[in-house]
């Protein structure tokens, strides 16, 4: 009953709820969209003619996929979106959530 209760509380952490959120935007993430992304943090390219150019295809599908990358996320920069998928691919904001209900005394190597 305890561990209902620190769930519970947890759910209304506000940084929980936020991190949560975050994780959900970036799993609605198409493979490509995803694959936009990866493209501007790993080749370090900043411009989305180049991104056309290594994943072939025009600078205008990488521009819709950044639209929607830009929808998904609730950002209005390709910097912004490329820093949120690169923690939550490197599994930062799961970690976090982890951390915070570490600390919060949860152990669910109890259920």
């Amino acid at each position: 009953m305890e561990q209902d209760n620190v769930t519970k509380q947890l759910s209304n952490n506000p940084e929980v709820k936020s991190l949560q959120e975050l994780v959900g935007k970036c799993e609605r993430l198409s493979q490509r969209e995803r694959e936009v992304l990866e493209t501007f943090a790993n080749k370090d390219v900043e411009r989305a003619k180049d991104v056309a150019d290594i994943l072939f295809v025009s600078k205008r599908t990488v521009d819709f996929h950044l639209g929607n990358i830009f929808d998904k996320l609730g950002v209005r920069a390709t910097t912004r979106a490329v820093i949120i998928y690169d923690r939550y691919s490197r599994g930062e904001y799961s970690d976090k959530i982890t951390s915070i209900y570490e600390g919060q005394g949860y152990d669910d190597t109890k259920q």
